[in-house]
């Protein structure tokens, strides 16, 4: 993914969508690795159909990138998300989001309203990291408030936003710390990752080009990460504010119990209506996002969301404006690899 705006909820063009597009969609956030002919099969239309409309969805930014889910956890590295406060009129918001876009240890960036109006997921390796970083926010954001949840485990889901009745196609991918692993990364690993961080459905040939390797090499290291859970699965990425009446929020939660926290996540699960959970620790030890059609629906989960969960301590919740970026693996990941690998040597 680039560090440019990815979507925003105000100044987009309705989405005039058709069966076969909604159905691409699908095919493409359950597996954006899936090759045009293979979606030309199975939706029984011609290629260069497929490719048409692939493009055309790119174009009016409805497809906003491929991302390559990785698991942070078992690469060695550990996240927080922040929720921070930039004080001034709206353009200082978008030009902070931007500074962090491309900031290589900040994996996504979302602008939201107030209280809290930046929102952000960053990695790191050592403590001495996470504290530059922090420095580097209070320095150049000029932040007069901010917020930090340690991310324990991460549940991510796959949603198809254009169908009215919205279904979750991917399985539910659990991060947790890793145990001793046996296979062993290499180079080839990182540099493959780097590449498909910033463009998923990049083809065996064009890794195999831009590598200067074989395909069979290629292949291989492919299926090495995928088998190890080190690549969960690779998804386009839909603008969700393209399809008329969504929005996005975030609910910052705290539960006193274990129990608890499982039961919202099945609750979620049945719901349909989230695509993230984070189980953190901080002050808000649960992070869900969902996403509505209507006000009305929005006021309907919070009322039986406080019927149902009567033991939260304490939940916030904010509207969601626009992503200035979203990946999973980042330049600063991949420096750390190789870095690590060098000093196994």
């Amino acid at each position: 993914m680039s560090s440019t705006l990815s979507w925003r909820q105000t100044q987009i063009e309705p989405y005039e969508s058709d069966a076969t597009d909604q159905k691409l969609l699908s095919a493409l956030q359950k597996d954006c690795r899936i090759s045009n002919t293979d979606i030309a099969h199975t939706l029984r239309i011609s290629k260069a159909s497929v490719t048409y409309r692939i493009r055309r969805l790119e174009e009016k930014k409805i497809i906003h990138g491929y991302l390559t889910h990785v698991d942070i956890f078992k690469l060695g590295f550990r996240g927080v998300l922040i929720r921070l406060s930039v004080n001034g009129p709206p353009a200082r918001q978008k030009e902070c989001a931007e500074l962090l876009a491309h900031h290589p240890q900040v994996l996504s960036v979302y602008t939201a309203f107030r209280p809290f109006n930046l929102m952000i997921g960053v990695i790191y390796e050592t403590e001495n990291d996470l504290s530059s970083f922090l420095s580097f926010i209070k320095k150049n954001l000029g932040v007069s408030n901010y917020e930090v949840v340690s991310l324990q485990a991460y549940s991510a889901m796959s949603v198809d936003y254009s169908q009215k009745n919205v279904e979750i196609f991917s399985r539910k991918n659990n991060y947790s710390v890793p145990k001793k692993q046996t296979f062993t990364l290499v180079p080839f690993h990182a540099a493959l990752l780097g590449l498909l961080s910033r463009h998923a459905r990049k083809t065996v040939t064009q890794l195999a080009e831009e590598t200067h390797t074989h395909k069979s090499t290629v292949k291989k290291a492919l299926n090495d990460l995928v088998n190890q859970k080190i690549i969960i699965k690779f998804t386009a990425s839909v603008n969700p504010y393209s399809i008329p009446g969504t929005f996005l929020a975030a609910w910052w939660m705290s539960f006193p119990d274990a129990d608890e926290i499982r039961r919202l996540r099945t609750w979620l699960h049945e719901k349909k209506c989230s695509n993230g959970f984070v189980q953190a620790v901080g002050k808000y030890n649960v992070i869900a996002f969902t996403f509505f059609h209507s006000p009305q629906s929005l006021a309907s989960f919070e009322e039986s969301f406080n019927e149902q969960f009567p033991h939260c301590t304490d939940y916030r919740m904010e509207l969601l404006k626009e992503q200035a970026k979203s990946e999973w693996f980042s330049p600063f990941m991949e420096e750390r690899l190789l870095s690590r690998m060098k000093e196994t040597k």
